[in-house]
């Protein structure tokens, strides 16, 4: 009885002994799984090549003969903030800024340069690539905004968004976003003020933000 009892006794820590060799061998191999919302460790992306001016460094922006600044440096993925402008929409804001014009003399004259004032390209190349690489990089807590691609002339530069049913939706602030933007260095650098006109639609707000250069008369 007693030789079957240490009989017993022995199988049993034979097999505990077995259980933690085990157990340690899964542990050893083990992985630790991302957050919640985050990728495994073998599907994280690269950033796209950042390209300013003639340099293009992979997630960094360098721009060309100019200091960085806040924005430059941000590598926020594109799908983080405001959305594309959609073709209706686009539509909805010429008709506004068509409208708004017709009333106001000072918007009158801002949207009359838009639509006829020469392009001077180094300048304008160079402000719409700002301007859009800081929409993007300061907007990305901004998802229910539409913006356009800003267009840059001579002396003015225009933007047009949509988005929202009150002009303080925290995920929907154009006018919170692009002064934002209007404290960047490189902005004061080059412009010297900037002026939106609003209007509340069912659709989501609209707004049609003038954005005027240093040097020119206003």
């Amino acid at each position: 009885m007693k030789l079957q009892i240490a009989t017993l006794m022995i199988a049993t820590v034979t097999l505990v002994g077995l259980f933690i060799v085990s157990t340690g061998a899964r542990k050893s191999g083990s992985i630790t799984l991302p957050a919640f919302g985050e990728a495994p460790p073998d599907k994280l992306l690269e950033p796209a090549p950042a390209v300013f001016g003639d340099t293009a460094v992979a997630g960094v922006v360098v721009p060309d003969r100019r200091e960085l600044t806040s924005a430059d440096t941000r590598t926020t993925p594109r799908t983080s903030g405001p959305a594309p402008l959609s073709p209706t929409n686009a539509e909805r804001l010429t008709r506004f800024a068509e409208e708004v014009a017709v009333d106001d003399r000072k918007l009158a004259e801002l949207w009359t340069r838009v639509n006829s004032e020469s392009i001077d390209k180094a300048w304008a190349d160079d402000a719409e690539r700002q301007l859009a690489l800081s929409v993007r990089a300061l907007g990305n807590n901004q998802p229910a905004l539409q913006v356009s691609e800003p267009e840059c002339f001579t002396s003015v530069c225009v933007l047009m968004a949509t988005g929202g049913h009150s002009t303080e939706q925290a995920n929907a602030d154009w006018q919170r976003l692009i002064y934002t933007v209007a404290d960047e260095p490189w902005f004061r650098a080059g412009f010297v003020d900037l002026s939106t006109t609003l209007r509340a639609d069912p659709g989501g707000t609209l707004y049609v933000t003038y954005l005027l250069r240093r040097g020119y008369s206003w």
